[in-house]
């Protein structure tokens, strides 16, 4: 289809005036025919005295001068451009007619259903694959849990912060804080001053600090195991920590308070003081640095706690799960959406040609109308020309005899017609105007169809939901079944090798 012929069936929502102009462009159709614009154009009233001073035309003479024949050429010349401009604009709106047809909307309105239900069996194809493979993900990750679950007695649902960024913002927050607050009482007894403090306070805060994670990963939280060997390790971390983190908490609060006394042995008389005397000391803002110390790095202990279920592994294995879970319901939401969205367009596309139909309502007697009006408008004009050519003659030869003193020529008596014909060719505005009651009661059946086919397409809508549903069951079924040939290959006994149950016994 080249650009002018989508210009023309793009428009039938415009005007008849409209369409001419922009569609075919038919810009104004009759010249002007203006006896006194024409006079004073061709210069009537001199050339009639010029000839007149000169006795021009002859008496004898029987064929108009130059002037007369240039007065019913202008007038010939400016009448059949008007009668070819007519013609041009009723050719156009004769193939505009033509273009006006409902059968391509009746074929349309009975080919949507069909068309739509092709688009959603696209859209279930397209998504089978991606629906399948989320349903064995989520599958498998919940066969996977509840096998955790089984194995290690586990009977509550998984606890966690729902963001690990958090979690760490706050031990960060911690070390910072603790770090801040060493660092304050290091520099009052530090040669560096308070950057010397800020180092000191930075390592000490951190090695608190990642004493309790370590802890609270590996001991705390392993007393909930299941195997014994498991709590008893967990157990042993948890003392070893706690012992740990008291003598390192105890040996930062007797090196603040060997800073005061000597700065230079501070750090080598530290173990010492700490076997002999390990409570020997009266220094009260070493005192509060052990308090603040054990508080700090019992917080980040149970934090690490709470960081995560309890239950070692229990809650990495339940976010796999849900992770799988929600991009299972989002892939069903997207194929849903799309299957709404599918009919919604093939709704908003037969709505469309509808309402380009109802156009051509209006406009077949708009463009009949129009026509005849074409039609009556150049006989008028034509008319017009002919008395036109008559006043021009007329004044040039009434001007030509006041002056000239001769007898004017016998043919000043005879006036002659422009010899352009003044009927148009009727371009088929008589049939269409007799098929247009045919065509009213065309729309009114169309519209009738168009009732059902929007009837159909809540059906369709409807049908729609209820065939996605069985769709999605018709998924699970074949996910469910994938997943069970995949656990049957993967307990298949290989040669030489029992199963597992067959290992255990």
């Amino acid at each position: 289809m080249t650009s002018n012929q989508d210009a023309e069936a793009s428009a039938s929502i415009k005007t008849t005036e409209v369409i001419l102009t922009e569609v075919y462009r038919i810009g104004p159709v009759l010249p002007d025919m203006s006896a006194g614009d024409l006079s004073a154009r061709l210069r009537v009233t001199e050339k009639a005295l010029q000839a007149g001073r000169q006795d021009l035309p002859k008496a004898d003479d029987t064929r108009p001068d130059d002037t007369q024949q240039s007065i019913v050429k202008t007038v010939r010349e400016r009448l059949n451009q008007g009668r070819n401009n007519s013609i041009d604009v009723l050719d156009a709106l004769q193939r505009r007619r033509g273009q006006i047809s409902l059968a391509p909307t009746r074929q349309k309105l009975k080919e949507a259903q069909h068309t739509i239900n092709i688009n959603v069996d696209r859209v279930k194809a397209d998504h089978r694959d991606m629906l399948v493979d989320a349903r064995t993900r989520e599958r498998s990750h919940l066969r996977n849990l509840k096998y955790f679950q089984s194995v290690h007695d586990i009977h509550h649902e998984a606890h966690y912060p729902d963001s690990k960024l958090l979690h760490w913002s706050v031990l960060a927050a911690m070390v910072l804080g603790e770090s801040i607050l060493n660092s304050y009482f290091f520099s009052l007894a530090s040669d560096l001053g308070l950057l010397g403090g800020i180092f000191q306070a930075f390592l000490i805060s951190g090695v608190n600090i990642g004493l309790a994670i370590f802890a609270g990963e590996f001991g705390l939280r392993q007393i909930h195991h299941v195997s014994r060997a498991r709590r008893a390790l967990g157990s042993s971390v948890l003392s070893l920590y706690l012992t740990v983190m008291f003598g390192f908490n105890l040996a930062t609060a007797h090196y603040r308070a060997l800073l005061e006394e000597d700065p230079l042995t501070a750090l080598k008389l530290v173990f010492s003081r700490l076997t002999g005397t390990p409570f020997g000391f009266d220094n009260f803002d070493a005192v509060i640095l052990l308090l603040m110390g054990i508080m700090f790095s019992l917080a980040a202990l149970y934090k690490t706690y709470r960081a995560d279920d309890r239950y070692p592994g229990y809650g990495a294995m339940d976010r796999l799960y849900r992770e799988a879970r929600e991009r299972y319901e989002e892939s069903k939401s997207h194929f849903r959406d799309d299957i709404n969205r599918t009919i919604d367009e093939g709704r908003t596309e037969v709505s469309r040609i509808m309402h380009e139909a109802r156009g051509y309502v209006s406009e077949m007697p708009d463009n009949l109308r129009h026509a005849q009006s074409t039609i009556d408008d150049y006989h008028r004009y034509a008319d017009d020309a002919e008395v036109v050519l008559r006043q021009l003659l007329e004044s040039y030869r009434a001007k030509n005899a006041e002056i000239r003193t001769s007898r004017a020529p016998a043919y000043f008596g005879d006036f002659p017609e422009t010899g352009v014909s003044h009927e148009l060719p009727d371009m088929g505005v008589t049939a269409d105007r007799e098929a247009l009651p045919d065509f009213t009661a065309s729309m009114e059946a169309l519209e009738e169809e168009y009732e059902g086919t929007m009837a159909g397409f809540r059906a369709v809508n409807e049908r729609a939901i209820e065939d996605a549903d069985a769709f999605i069951r018709e998924i699970e079924a074949e996910a469910d079944e994938r997943l069970r040939e995949e656990s049957g290959l993967r307990n298949e006994p290989r040669p030489g090798v029992g199963t597992q149950s067959e290992t255990a016994a």
